[in-house]
Order: structure tokens, then sequence, then C-alpha cells
């Protein structure tokens, strides 16, 4: 996430911030989410940023108990498209904060012993629950681990983490849109599931990246063979949407192996594109104009439900899968890097 970061000292707030939460005015009611087994405690204490007061989480513990701590109010966005806040903590820690609107979407950054402002847009945040959407914003919630001493045996002792000046903005529209591809840590993260037709999938994390180790039995009869690596909703509205990019590799191809990346809208419709696996990390860069309809999964829906037109306005899910291209058994380690979507204007439904 860190490439995310726009982090800069203290300046003055800029014109048409909307300010969410300043800790200094009317307190806010704060309630604890989430059942965890060791819990922190947070409360508005003296010590913040440009301000007199902050939000405190009390002694966070080296654990992924991951207490979240709610602030259930709505406010009107207009037409902001990012959030802001400053954060600092008394040890290296992680902090979590989550914005509900629709569905949630959240973000991730590395906070220690200074002040530190970060604006991030919500295109770039992977999310939960459904799409994100600004105009229905209902609060936000946050939550914070401390992280590891690298190479050490011992956990860190739990520290004080702050946060302060929580607002939405406007920011030049993002060029990367995210599809709920994140590294972040469950239950924030996007965690992979894998099955198949004809094989046997096991997910994880390796390398930096998702992998998924897979093999297929040997059944020369079987008419296809694919097996479903990966399966999300997708968090934001897609319309300014040009394509599909992955930085992928297979280890090893052989035999050939294809990827097959599939689009599906909210009433159901699939789009698919297919690429060949590379056996070296590449960044496959997949444009809408390729995806073309599912017709083996389009022709069982309801009458009306598939017009043959990509509309990226009404994206709501998209899949991953691993097609072996021929009847010989395929084993091997798929590895995922990064997976976005890149945005340009907005664009009319494509017609196939």
């Amino acid at each position: 996430m860190a490439a995310w970061l726009v982090a800069g000292a203290a300046a003055a707030t800029p014109p048409g911030t909307i300010l969410l939460e300043d800790f200094d005015h009317a307190h806010p009611t704060l309630v604890r989410e989430g059942a965890a087994a060791t819990m922190y405690f947070a409360s508005v204490a003296a010590g913040g940023w440009k301000s007199p007061r902050a939000l405190k989480l009390a002694s966070v513990p080296p654990t992924g108990s991951w207490t979240q701590w709610a602030v259930n109010r709505k406010a009107r966005l207009g037409g902001a498209n990012a959030v802001s806040f400053a954060a600092r903590a008394d040890g290296p820690a992680e902090l979590i904060l989550i914005l509900k609107g629709g569905g949630k979407c959240y973000l991730s950054v590395t906070v220690d012993g200074s002040w530190r402002e970060f604006t991030l847009p919500f295109d770039e945040l992977p999310g939960q629950g459904g799409r994100f959407d600004p105009g229905r914003y209902e609060g936000w919630s946050v939550a914070a681990e401390v992280l590891p001493v690298p190479g050490a045996m011992a956990a860190r002792a739990p520290v004080d983490v702050w946060l302060d000046a929580v607002s939405a903005r406007r920011v030049p529209p993002s060029s990367r849109l995210n599809i709920n591809f994140s590294s972040m840590d469950y239950p924030f993260g996007w965690s992979p599931v894998g099955w198949g037709s004809a094989g046997i999938v096991w997910a994880g994390l390796g390398e930096g990246a998702h992998l998924w180790s897979f093999f297929t039995a040997d059944e020369p009869y079987a008419p296809t063979r694919s097996m479903d690596l990966a399966w999300d909703d997708l968090p934001h509205d897609y319309r300014r949407a040009t394509g599909i990019s992955l930085t992928v590799k297979v280890a090893p191809a052989a035999p050939l192996l294809l990827l097959k990346i599939v689009l599906q809208e909210a009433g159901g419709e699939r789009f698919l594109a297919l690429r060949d696996a590379p056996v070296e990390y590449a960044t496959l860069a997949v444009p809408l104009d390729e995806f073309v309809p599912d017709a083996a999964w389009n022709q069982n829906l309801p009458p009306g439900k598939a017009d043959g037109r990509l509309d990226t306005g009404a994206l709501a899910a998209w899949m991953i899968t691993l097609m072996p291209t021929t009847e010989l058994p395929a084993r091997g380690k798929l590895f995922i890097r990064d997976a976005w979507a890149t945005a340009g204007a907005s664009k009319k439904p494509v017609l196939h």
C-alpha cells in the first residue's frame, strides 16, 4: 500500500475539504465493533495534530485481534473522491481505516513516532460488502496493530496509536482502480479461494504475491479442465475503466496454460478474455474491448439479462480461471503480484 500514500508535513486545510472529525469540538460516540480476544481502548486525549486533541488508541497489542472503534455518523461528501487523515504511533504500527457507504473500503498505513498526513483516493482502495458509494457515506472505523520486530523472537510491547483530522477531499482522478486485490491481512484483505472441475487448488502467500498451487487429475476424456482461482466483488464504480491488468507468472507452465479473466455484471451476464500464462513475471494488459460474452454461462440466464454489451457501470464481480490446453496432467504454481483496472474517460457499453 505504500505506493498509494501522499504524505507530507502539516499544512493548511485545502479548500473544499470536508472535515469528518477533528476531535476538538463535539466528541464522537465511539462504538467497539467485532469480537477480539485482546482489546485496546479508544478515547479523545490531548496531543493532536495541529490541534489540542486527537483520538488515542491506548496500549495497542502486537496481535491480530483487530479491535475496531467506529464513529457512525453520516455526512454529505459532495464531490470528494479521497480520504485524508493524520496519524502517528509511539512505536512502529499498522493503522487500518474503514470507510462505510453502501459497501466498505479499507486502507492500511504504517505509522511511527511523528505525525504524518495521508491522502488516498477512494478508487485505489479495496473493499467488502458491495460497491462503496461516497454519496451514501455513513461513518468510519479504525483498527491498529503493533508491527513485529524483523528477525526477533520476542514481540514488541504495546504502543499508543493516534488519529486526527479525518476528512474527505477532491484530488485528481486516479488512473488505477482497485479490483479488490490487496496485500492486507485478513479480515480486511483479499483472500483467494480455489476450486476446479478437474483439479485441486491450494491458495496462500509467497514471494511477495498471492499464489495458487494446483494439479489436475489424469482424465483424458474430460471435455473441459479448468480451475477457478479467485472470485471477488468489485468495490467501486468502473465507468472510467478501460482495461484489466495483472502482474503474474506460472511456474512451471508445462503443458501450456491459459488465464481466463471473467467480468460479471450485476445482472449476472459474464464477459471473458484469454491470455497465455507467462513463465516469468509479466504484466498482462487486457483492454475491455477484448472481453467477449461468455456464451456458455450467459445462455443459462433469464431472458433479457444478457444483451451482449459490456456495461462498465454495471460491473459487480471478477474471476480468474486457469485452463490447461491439453489432456495431459498439469501441475505448478500461479503467482499474482498485482491486479487492477486501468482508468480513463467514462466509456459507453461495448457491443459485441
